[in-house]
């Protein structure tokens, strides 16, 4: 099999932790150039995807066979996979997707299984488990630090040394990035209303 991984070289490194089966060939690229006709995969994972026009048309040839794309905001066409490829959660044997295509979900799992990783299906990008968690513990501690409970430091630590999770809720907002956990709550609060997303946390996400 054929691998294409679109990513920064910090997240290739975290993708390769989990070594693949002998048969799955790799080849990595920072960006997906957009007039380049040879490239062919029987499976690209674009963990750069920004869901602009001009990227699914790209990512939509024959040339790939099947695609996940790091998306939690739904609305994508039924031949792409969306998955949860925040930073810290692609060096999983597991990984959270989303499509609505029964036969394209049947062939990720055999391309998935090649690339050492196994599925787990949600009904919607709006249920993602692990981005809900970590999402609204990021968010939680935000508040909690609005409100002077703490400072970031020692919540980082409470948290790590309370439920022994490898970041504190600081640390995790940083590496995931402020935009992306900020556009990730605001999406689900379409679902869930009247959940309040920290003002500063959506100021760090401004700033970034």
């Amino acid at each position: 099999m054929d691998l294409l991984l679109l990513a920064g070289e910090h997240r290739k490194n975290e993708f390769l932790s989990i070594v693949p089966s002998p048969g799955c060939k790799i080849q990595w690229l920072d960006n997906l150039p957009v007039d380049d006709k040879t490239l062919r995969a029987d499976l690209v994972i674009d963990l750069l995807f920004d869901n602009s026009p001009g990227r699914v048309e790209r990512l939509q040839q024959p040339a790939f066979d099947c695609v996940m794309v790091n998306w939690l905001q739904g609305g994508l066409p039924g031949n792409l996979v969306a998955i949860n490829g925040w930073p810290g959660f692609m060096g999983r044997t597991l990984i959270e997707a989303s499509c609505g295509n029964e036969g394209v979900r049947q062939h990720a799992e055999v391309l998935a299984a090649q690339a050492g990783r196994t599925i787990e299906w949600i009904t919607e990008a709006s249920g993602f488990i692990s981005p809900a968690i970590v999402g609204g513990i990021i968010n939680e501690a935000f508040l909690a630090l609005e409100e002077g409970t703490g400072t970031e430091e020692a919540i980082d630590t409470a948290m790590k040394l309370g439920t022994n999770y490898p970041f504190g809720p600081f640390q995790w907002a940083r590496q995931i990035g402020y935009r992306n956990v900020v556009d990730y709550l605001e999406y689900n609060n379409r679902h869930t209303p009247g959940y309040q997303v920290s003002i500063l946390l959506k100021e760090k996400a401004l700033a970034q």
